[in-house]
């Protein structure tokens, strides 16, 4: 299956270090699949993958690790997904609404 291009960056560069702290990071980047699991090959297919650098993404406060950076990365990728395909598109490829989930009530599954 090959990679559709990416809905949230245009540039290869960490999308949180741009997002949140306003700076290009272009170092030691790792692509991730924003809905992970099961949705992981409906990610690659649709675009929704960022590249972050390795703290964003493995760190403590990463995607990997964090259920608040995992739905902030979801509710995003959603949200763009939406303004280019409708909401009826994305449920069904993705199953789950994100936009209406909590931080808290991510499951382990969806943010690991």
């Amino acid at each position: 299956m090959s990679r559709a291009k990416g809905i949230l960056q245009t540039r290869r560069e960490c999308y949180l270090c741009r997002e949140w702290r306003g700076c290009r990071n272009d170092q030691n980047l790792e692509l991730h699949h924003i809905f992970p699991g099961s949705r992981r090959a409906m990610s690659d297919k649709t675009g929704c993958v960022v590249y972050l650098c390795r703290d964003h993404h493995q760190g403590n406060h990463g995607a990997h690790h964090s259920p608040m950076t995992a739905h902030y990365l979801m509710w995003h990728a959603q949200d763009a997904y939406e303004k280019r395909y409708g909401h009826e598109d994305f449920m069904a490829k993705f199953g789950k609404n994100y936009k209406a989930t909590k931080t808290r009530d991510l499951n382990e599954e969806e943010y690991e």
